[in-house]
């Protein structure tokens, strides 16, 4: 499974190989982030196919259970999923029998863009380099995250300061750029692109709620779109020479895709995965 048939697939493979470890076997293909050990997302069994009727049952050389217990021992969270962009669910009732969550994400993606309804002129954008910006934009983050959390606002927290670490040395390494779109000041919206070959993929993207509902978000994402899809990122596209393709993932019940979507992305893949969580304390 060298080439993967979902983009987003192969977006996510590009950033565990800078930090964590990708492993090749028979059947599937491992992403494993010890870094952060909590990201799901980091954490990845992912088969070329759906699973069948006999997945979810262990003792067998097909069993998904045996092979997560082998490949990710004590893992707190992670991730089976399926390399198939049509949103193929295969036999997931039998996980779900199991304490595992079904998710449903979209990827979209955008090869020109154009001014959303609520396009706010007054939002300045530019990269995150300082301490201090670095700062501000983990706490957009945690504040945009967390009405959706899983778990505790601590755990959200530690969450995004480890992310924005592994994009900082991203940025320091010229593989991307982190950006914050200020209103008065003071950073309203915040997201990273960061390149594979020709190919922009978008990271985190959040909005402080007190400026929801303004434009902050889909503002932002035309105008760093524009400065990707045209080349002017100085020190990670030859100038003039943008990405051909951006890609975003979403969440497929949730608003933001209708955000990225009054920018000019199309969702194109629709992705099923089954998630096992970390326990509630």
């Amino acid at each position: 499974m060298a080439t993967h048939r979902s983009l987003g697939y192969r977006t996510d493979r590009f950033f565990v190989e800078l930090d964590g470890e990708v492993r090749e076997r028979d059947r599937y293909v491992v992403f494993c982030t010890p870094s952060n050990p909590d990201f799901h997302w980091g954490n990845i069994l992912l088969y070329p196919d759906p699973p069948d009727a006999e997945a979810a049952r262990r003792g067998h050389a097909g069993s998904w259970l045996d092979d997560l217990d082998r490949e990710l021992p004590g893992a707190p969270t992670a991730v089976l999923a399926w390399d198939r962009p049509d949103g193929a669910r295969g036999a997931v009732e039998p996980f779900v029998e199991l304490g595992f969550e079904i998710d449903e994400g979209c990827i979209l993606t955008a090869a020109r863009v154009s001014p959303p309804p609520r396009y706010d002129r007054a939002l300045e954008v530019r990269p995150v380099e300082s301490d201090a910006a670095w700062d501000e934009a983990s706490r957009v983050l945690v504040a945009a995250y967390s009405e959706r959390r899983s778990g505790s606002v601590a755990d959200l927290t530690r969450f995004v300061v480890k992310q924005m670490d592994r994009y900082r040395q991203m940025q320091e390494q010229r593989l991307g750029v982190w950006y914050g779109g200020y209103l008065d000041g003071v950073m309203a919206s915040t997201l990273g692109v960061f390149r594979q070959g020709e190919l922009g993929r978008f990271q985190l993207v959040g909005t402080d709620p007190r400026f929801g509902r303004r434009g902050a978000c889909s503002t932002l994402v035309h105008d760093v779109s524009r400065i990707w899809l045209d080349g002017d990122v100085p020190g990670v596209l030859p100038r003039g020479e943008g990405v051909r393709t951006l890609v975003m993932a979403a969440d497929a019940t949730y608003h933001a895709a209708r955000v990225y979507e009054s920018v000019g992305f199309c969702a194109t893949e629709r992705l099923v995965a089954l998630i096992k969580r970390a326990p509630r304390l």
